[in-house]
């Protein structure tokens, strides 16, 4: 129903030496109410038990109609714009609907509850394909009351009456069932979304509790119990995982919304019963679904009304730097890029240093490998950097045309590359790295206005032309390649075997739109970070749309000369090269 110190004062001396200052974070306000829209009818606009909301980057809302048996359209404002949908069982038709979710591509998938069908639809509205019918078996359901889909386009379906949550492909096709046994069984499943790392959060309504799974449908941990305290529920319906990993749970009877972190930990709660502004009457089903701005919307279902509230604090803020000019563990001169293992450190090409660093997430130094030179292990400008999924580390060795292969802990391994102008597996100036879940490894080359595509082994596959300056690359959890065309100011996106899909950040007002875009880095719930020249970072929805951005020029603190590299980690956490001002800044 939707779209996450104590130190040493040897420890503080030695970040003080490199010039870092790490920022708490400061507490998370309640979300505030901000507005509503709808009243009781059939005519446009109103509602009869609105059940669910989805929204897109544009600001497109979606609202599930339940007993009007359709789906209504509005702009962000609450404006009414179309509709779709009427009552029956032909294609494109609904039973009391129940939720709906967004693809990756923008198609909206309904959980038709009377039904027990699933219906997808285009953006348009037009219907495109329906399975499911009732029953017990696999790919059948009992009145399906939620609905998610993840970042691989995959369909999680909670299948209410069957006490169980079960996954499709993007066909429809039958993947498995979840929840029917130990400590993850299920009693009514209703609402579900989408987590960090996949994980699959569920609303188990009748247990009063969230259960949460991961992407293969194996027990993470389950939280809450019956109750009015804070973090009990009385039939908890709705939930919603935010783009920065914070879970939202509609706790039905006890009339309010409650928020937890990724752990399960209550934080914080608003709402009370009644029909005023910010006032909630909800009914089973309602849901809540998070926008890419920080807007929460909710389906105050028996208040026939959406209702909308602001996330405070939800464009990422400055936490921190660390780094300074020099040539000392810990200093920079002009870093490039970044990346993050899977223990949550982090390695920087210092390029004129000619060296890779090691940092904690803290940014306290480490290690460091790598001298000037045209050696094995040796560097000419080490621009890119990324991390391959046994841990091994691969620097785009710029001057030296190359890409060379080390272990986890610096240690060379190989390399492949050498100079030439427009020839298969011969780079000019080698610039970024992305690896995709196949271990194969693109590389932009700036000088020659390319990327190439080779296998683990170095081995030429393919090459993709026709970019102007290309510098950053990114690849998504579908292994399709985001590439920054920064000559022409803009991201373009191909599928693993080179085929244009889009392109993105250069639309919409002016302030909105890339100029000189570098870096490129995926977030965990799919969208597209690329640091931009003119010293801000963009943040663009999985299908190339502005959705916000952070950051001005300047050399104070949450400000950037040049931002180069960016690398999330699984939280959420941000972390931007700021590459004149030789330093790393953190954000969340």
């Amino acid at each position: 129903m939707s779209a996450w110190m104590k130190r040493s004062v040897v420890a503080v001396l030695s970040l003080a030496a490199v010039g870092c200052t790490i920022g708490a974070s400061s507490a998370l306000a309640t979300p505030t109410y901000s507005s509503a829209f709808g009243s009781e009818g059939t005519g446009n606009g109103q509602f009869k038990h609105p059940a669910d909301v989805a929204v897109n980057a544009k600001g497109t809302v979606w609202v599930v109609d339940r007993n009007n048996s359709r789906i209504e359209k509005f702009n962000e404002k609450g404006e009414y714009l179309a509709q779709f949908g009427s009552e029956g069982t032909a294609k494109g038709q609904f039973a009391h609907p129940a939720a709906a979710a967004l693809d990756p591509e923008g198609n909206l998938w309904v959980a038709d509850s009377g039904n027990s069908r699933i219906e997808k639809f285009n953006e348009a509205g037009e219907y495109v394909l329906k399975f499911g019918s009732f029953g017990t078996g696999n790919g059948q359901f009992n009145e399906p009351e939620g609905i998610a889909v993840d970042l691989k386009g995959n369909i999680w379906v909670a299948d209410t009456y069957n006490g169980r949550v079960q996954e499709f492909n993007s066909k429809g096709e039958f993947v498995k069932v979840v929840g029917t046994s130990g400590e993850g069984a299920l009693a009514e499943p209703t609402g579900i979304d989408i987590g960090p790392g996949g994980n699959v959060w569920v609303a188990d309504w009748f247990n009063n509790r969230v259960v949460v799974f991961n992407e293969n449908g194996e027990f993470i941990r389950k939280f809450g119990s019956e109750g009015s305290g804070n973090g009990q529920f009385k039939r908890p319906d709705a939930l919603d995982v935010d783009t920065r990993g914070d879970v939202w749970v509609g706790d039905e009877n006890n009339s309010r919304v409650q928020q937890f972190n990724q752990s399960g930990e209550y934080v914080a709660q608003f709402g009370s019963k009644g029909a005023g502004a910010g006032q909630f009457n909800f009914g089973f089903p309602f849901g809540i679904t998070s926008d890419s701005k920080g807007n929460l919307w909710i389906a105050d279902a028996n208040n026939n009304r959406v209702q909308k509230w602001l996330i405070p604090n939800y464009v990422p803020t400055y936490q921190g730097s660390f780094g300074s000019e020099g040539s000392g563990n810990g200093q920079f001169s002009g870093p490039i890029d970044i990346a993050i293992d899977s223990e949550g450190n982090l390695r920087v090409t210092d390029l004129n240093n000619n060296r890779v660093e090691k940092f904690n997430s803290k940014g306290e130094y480490l290690s460091q490998f790598g001298t000037a030179g045209t050696g094995n292990g040796q560097f000419n400008g080490p621009s890119g950097i990324a991390m391959d999924g046994s841990g091994n580390i691969w620097v785009a060795d710029s001057q030296n045309s190359r890409l060379e292969k080390f272990g986890p802990k610096g240690n060379y391994l190989s390399q492949f590359g050498s100079y030439g102008v427009g020839e298969n597996g011969k780079f000019v100036e080698t610039s970024s790295i992305g690896i995709d879940s196949k271990g194969n490894i693109w590389v932009s080359d700036h000088r020659y206005e390319w990327v190439q595509e080779f296998n683990s082994g170095g081995t030429f596959i393919r090459s993709v032309a026709g970019l102007g300056g290309p510098i950053g690359i990114g690849v998504d959890s579908k292994d399709n390649i985001w590439v920054a065309d920064t000559d022409n100011s803009r991201l373009k996106q191909f599928t693993s075997s080179g085929t244009f899909i889009r392109e993105g950040g250069n639309l919409g007002e002016a302030n909105n739109r890339l100029l000189v875009p570098g870096a490129v880095a995926m977030m965990p719930n799919g969208d597209v970070l690329t640091s931009d020249r003119s010293g801000r970072v963009f943040e663009l929805s999985p299908l190339g749309e502005y959705v916000t951005q952070f950051g001005v020029e300047g050399v104070g603190a949450g400000q950037f000369r040049e931002p180069g590299g960016i690398a999330v980690a699984a939280d959420g956490t941000i972390y931007v090269v700021d590459h004149l001002n030789n330093r790393v800044q953190i954000w969340k």
